[in-house]
């Protein structure tokens, strides 16, 4: 068995394109999409899936309090979809309080 990995830090470079082309030329290809962003080899192949695996990466959004300020921003900004909003409306409001007594 032979394996090829495709691999990059940038987006955009055609990796999937890349990949879905070295599929199509193999006879009997065992693939692995492992974007977490965009995995959309599937869209070029639309392969027989004969497993499905739940992903969970076992980290959880935090707020960093040494660099909160309590903006919110993070409420809408979270690139994964994390909803923290009560977690940064509590944390927010206790700085609010720290500097009212300072």
């Amino acid at each position: 068995m032979k394996e090829l990995v495709v691999i990059s830090g940038k987006g955009g470079t055609g990796k999937t394109s890349l990949t879905a082309s070295f599929a199509a030329l193999a006879s009997n290809a065992v693939l692995a999409d492992g974007d977490v962003d965009a995995a959309d080899l599937h869209l070029l192949l639309a392969p027989e899936v004969r497993r499905r695996e739940e992903f969970r990466s076992g980290h959880a959004a935090t707020i960093r309090a040494a660099d909160c300020v309590g903006c919110g921003r993070c409420i809408t900004w979270c690139p994964v979809g994390i909803d923290i909003t009560e977690e940064a409306r509590v944390f927010a409001h206790s700085l609010q309080r720290a500097e009212a007594h300072t």
